[in-house]
């Protein structure tokens, strides 16, 4: 949505919540809400909402990992600004982390790719990115899985219809283009494949997914879990990243069909590093 769309929105009186959300450096999702006459004041890009800088570099058990900090102020970034499907008159955003001076604080891994990906337009590329990550479903009182269905089985899609169905209706809502899901090995495993967008928009995507994924199951009276191996007696999970690298008119840079391996030598040198 546009800036007027948003504001449109606010003033229609259809939102009454707006979760200010950021990203720490270890992917969790951090955030605050804010009513809706807040998030106003706050959403022409000239204010913020102000943050302790230690949650931007919690480590796992949720402890600063430096004794002394300064406030982070987050920036929404209204191009990310989306309605929860499944919750009432509440919306959500993601946010670039400023530090009080204005500059952007350097734990904040979206200001890190942004930088990254306009480094790359200087030379005449562009990234495009899709991810397939891997979940496991889990049973509330148990914590097992789930279902018990066979890999890549009709079985499991039967078993988890209704649940599969609101995942990718309330993805969609939010944005996530939905490619393909299936069953994967492990029971209780799925696998879910997203749409190939520019980088910064599909790992937006990604985090939007996460979000919709857990909170989906939650609905349903199950957990989900993307912990790379939470049974040890039951495959693991992983997510496969897929890359692009275009010019700037859209032209694949990294294909030659001269060479042996189809490699152009951008590509050698991408993969290279």
């Amino acid at each position: 949505m546009s800036r007027s769309d948003i504001l449109d929105q606010l003033k229609s009186g259809n939102i009454d919540y707006v979760r200010v959300e950021f990203i720490d450096i270890l992917g969790n999702t951090r955030a605050r809400s804010l009513r809706r006459a807040e998030f106003e004041e706050i959403s022409n890009g000239l204010k913020g909402v102000l943050f302790p800088e230690s949650l931007l570099i919690l480590d796992y058990q949720d402890r600063p990992i430096k004794s002394k900090y300064d406030d982070v102020i987050a920036i929404p970034d209204l191009n990310t600004f989306v309605m929860i499907p499944y919750l009432e008159r509440t919306a959500r955003v993601l946010s670039f982390m400023n530090m009080p001076d204005g500059t952007p604080s350097p734990y904040w891994s979206r200001t890190i790719l942004k930088k990254a990906t306009q480094s790359l337009e200087e030379l005449g590329f562009r990234m495009h990115v899709s991810f397939e990550p891997t979940f496991y479903l889990l049973k509330e009182n148990t914590m097992e899985p789930a279902d018990s269905a066979k890999a890549f089985s009709p079985e499991g899609l039967m078993e988890e219809q209704n649940f599969l169905r609101n995942m990718i209706k309330n993805l969609e809502n939010v944005g996530v283009q939905v490619e393909l899901i299936n069953k994967h090995y492990g029971p209780g495993q799925y696998e879910v494949s997203f749409a190939k967008m520019e980088a910064m928009e599909s790992a937006d995507s990604l985090i939007a997914a996460r979000e919709v994924i857990r909170d989906t199951t939650r609905l349903f009276h199950m957990y989900s879990t993307f912990m790379p191996k939470p049974f040890k007696q039951h495959p693991g999970s992983s997510m496969d990243v897929y890359f692009s690298l275009t010019s700037l008119d859209g032209r694949d840079v990294l294909y030659d069909p001269n060479d042996k391996n189809g490699f152009s030598s951008i590509a050698y040198s991408f993969l290279g590093g």
